[in-house]
């Protein structure tokens, strides 16, 4: 892009280097693969959370014409029925405002008041954050337990979209929500029973990345060494 190709040129005058800029879903999928999985692995996804995704198609990264690809949802609506009519696939969602907000709602309502997420918060629904709720899931606490599984459920909803369209044999699912653990798993390949299809799901493995958030600076530096050795 235009803007792409600005920072490029800026970046390139400064320091008199040659310049890459790689979205950081495209950085993790490649880290996982370069790193973790096996290199004959030729179609996955990297889920880094929900509102974005690094593709690997026939062994390379997938990046559009604009090098924009893995984009998830559509950011603005002209109404609120424009949003409500995209469905739960098209809609941008992200995840950790989502399961802080599912918490500060259950405060409000007055349910679970008693969980380990307030605990942990101070008793302070302001203080509330994603990571204070992951953290109240490895201690299986209910109120975070349930927040956890209604994620997993609108994350698989998202991810059927796409592996119906893709058909990858492997999704890496990262971004930090992965730390919640086989209970947000779970949740998503129960969904994706549900709503993928049949064809689809037969041997497709969904894991949780084995770099956490290291995933783009390895990713990053591998796609240098790549590029480098390409151009030699």
């Amino acid at each position: 892009t235009l803007l792409q190709a600005s920072i490029m040129e800026r970046f390139e005058e400064k320091f008199g280097v040659s310049t890459l800029i790689e979205t950081d879903a495209n950085c993790a999928v490649f880290a996982e693969k370069w790193f973790v999985l096996n290199a004959n692995i030729k179609h996955m996804l990297y889920m880094y959370s929900a509102s974005s995704c690094g593709i690997i198609v026939n062994g390379d990264i997938y990046r559009g014409i604009g090098g924009n690809a893995g984009i998830l949802g559509i950011y603005e609506y002209e109404n609120e029925k424009d949003s409500e009519d995209s469905g739960i696939q098209l809609r941008h969602f992200e995840i950790d405002k989502f399961i802080t907000s599912e918490a500060v709602q259950a405060w409000e309502n007055g349910y679970k008041r008693d969980s380990r997420i307030f605990a942990l918060a101070g008793n302070d629904p302001e203080h509330v954050t994603s990571a204070i709720i992951l953290n109240a899931v490895k201690e299986k606490d209910s109120l975070s337990i349930e927040i956890a599984e209604k994620a997993g459920e609108i994350f698989g909803k998202k991810l059927s979209f796409l592996i119906n369209l893709l058909n990858p044999e492997l999704v890496v699912v990262g971004g930090g929500i992965e730390q919640a653990g086989s209970i947000f798993l779970d949740a998503i390949k129960k969904t994706l029973g549900k709503w993928a299809l049949d064809e689809v799901i037969t041997g497709l493995k969904v894991i949780p990345t084995q770099l956490g958030r290291e995933a783009v600076a390895f990713g990053a530096a591998a796609i240098v060494v790549e590029q480098a050795f390409a151009r030699a």
